[in-house]
């Protein structure tokens, strides 16, 4: 459906508004004429069109008779030049066809559009009819947002999405890429302008940057001290902005977004993120400015997703150390209990492996860790089992306890290889699995074909 927007003309005055290629104005002639009119004509500029709709008899009479429901519609086919270069009139007609007044309308053409990739090709394609919306299913559509969990800092590690702004360029490869493109004169009229808005409950859940567009680059001295207390990349809307002018660049232009998402979805979040883009008009000295067209687009934030072990590894990265654990208790039996109800499982569906627990007095409560290296933190590569050496005691010249791992899993077609990771990795309270990360093939499956 095309938007379409109400719109007054006055015989007192001329008039002026800005026009978004794409939409519709309406303007009710009969509201808007002097007294006694009966009978109305109108004039434009070449690239201005309209069509009226009446309920008279004879609809092509000029001039046009005038009716409680005449209604004209005007729309524009090409971007103005410069402000206000478009004209329109009515003029209105007394019982015998004397003119009563004329209405001057002046128009300023412009293309706006706030783009993102709705079909998820890779690609922000121009004006997708269903960047405002998101379907899940193969034949779905909608923006796709991830969360921004990991660290680009070499030495503080605190999760980018933590931190407000972006301290390197390749924090934007984490981020989605809107665009908003635009095409009009150099200037919009004076006193309009346009803003990106965002809900209160959106603000929790994600940040928009856009680069720096107002430093000059004539002076190489000047620049580089500017970029001493300037950011490269600034923040639009996102935690405590909800609202903030974006620049108009004038011409044929596109300005790139970068989309941020800090939470994944949960029982009190549906992932969806709605952003918002509007034009507003002055409407006088003490009086806040109207939204006279918004465009929007919608993400939806990628759902947390665990990577299995049964994926294809391509390469291992290990540590020296490993960061002391959070304090966790093992409720072993809970666990298994979730396990089996959400996965489906049965008692012969899950292996025990063989393991001795002690308990670690602390300040805040006891926890139970591995008395021995956990056997169950292993790397899983192919069919090929990194498994923590658990030094148990020796029966017929072999560890009891690896000779009952591999009873349980080589039957299965895995290979265990036993590793000695009690002095870098057990005694700081973690194994082979807590000090290692795997580098897996993609799972084929795309999340969002999911048929929901």
């Amino acid at each position: 459906m095309v938007p379409r927007r109400s719109f007054t003309i006055d015989t007192e005055k001329t008039t002026r508004t800005t026009y978004v290629l794409g939409t519709e104005l309406t303007v009710n002639l009969n509201r808007c004429a002097p007294p006694q009119s009966k009978f109305f004509s109108i004039k434009c500029s070449p690239n201005v069109h309209y069509k009226i709709t009446l309920q008279a008899k004879d609809r092509n009479a000029v001039p046009y008779p005038l009716t409680p429901n005449s209604v004209l519609i005007v729309t524009m086919d090409a971007v103005s030049k410069t402000a206000n270069d478009s004209k329109l009139s009515v003029r209105y007609y007394g019982e015998k066809t004397e003119a009563l007044g004329d209405a001057l309308l002046h128009l300023t053409a412009v293309e706006i559009s706030l783009d993102v990739d709705a079909d998820r090709d890779g690609v922000v394609e121009k004006n997708n009819p269903n960047k405002g919306s998101w379907k899940w299913g193969p034949n779905g559509h909608g923006a796709i947002l991830l969360v921004n969990c990991d660290s680009e800092s070499t030495y503080k590690k605190t999760l980018d999405s933590e931190v407000d702004e972006i301290s390197k360029v390749s924090d934007l490869q984490d981020m989605s890429k809107m665009i908003l493109r635009t095409n009009g004169p150099a200037e919009l009229p004076e006193g309009y302008k346009l803003t990106m808005h965002i809900s209160q409950t959106t603000s929790e859940s994600v940040r928009v940057f856009r680069p720096q567009t107002n430093v000059q680059k004539d002076n190489v001295w000047k620049h580089k001290l500017l970029k001493l207390f300037l950011k490269d990349y600034i923040m639009v809307v996102g935690t405590d902005m909800l609202t903030q002018k974006v620049p108009y660049l004038g011409g044929k232009t596109e300005l790139e977004f970068f989309v941020e998402g800090l939470h994944f979805p949960d029982r009190d979040f549906d992932g969806l993120i709605t952003i918002n883009l509007s034009l507003l008009e002055p409407c006088g000295k003490d009086f806040p400015e109207t939204p006279v067209f918004t465009d929007k687009v919608v993400f939806h934030v990628s759902p947390w997703i665990m990577t299995p072990n049964t994926l294809k590894p391509v390469e291992v990265y290990a540590l020296r150390c490993v960061l002391r654990p959070n304090n966790l208790s093992f409720l072993w039996e809970r666990i298994m209990d979730v396990l089996k109800k959400e996965l489906g499982l049965d008692d012969e569906d899950i292996i025990d492996l063989p393991i001795l627990f002690k308990v670690l007095e602390e300040k805040t409560y006891p926890r139970a860790v591995a008395y021995y290296p956990d056997m169950v933190n292993m790397i899983v590569l192919g069919d090929q089992l990194g498994i923590p050496k658990p030094f148990g005691p020796k029966v017929n010249g072999r560890c009891a306890l690896e000779t009952e791992a591999c009873s349980l899993l080589e039957p299965l077609g895995l290979k265990c290889t036993f590793i000695d990771d009690l002095t870098p990795y057990h005694k700081l309270l973690g194994e082979v699995h807590c000090g290692s990360n795997v580098l897996r093939e993609p799972s084929p499956f795309k999340w969002w074909n999911l048929e929901l």
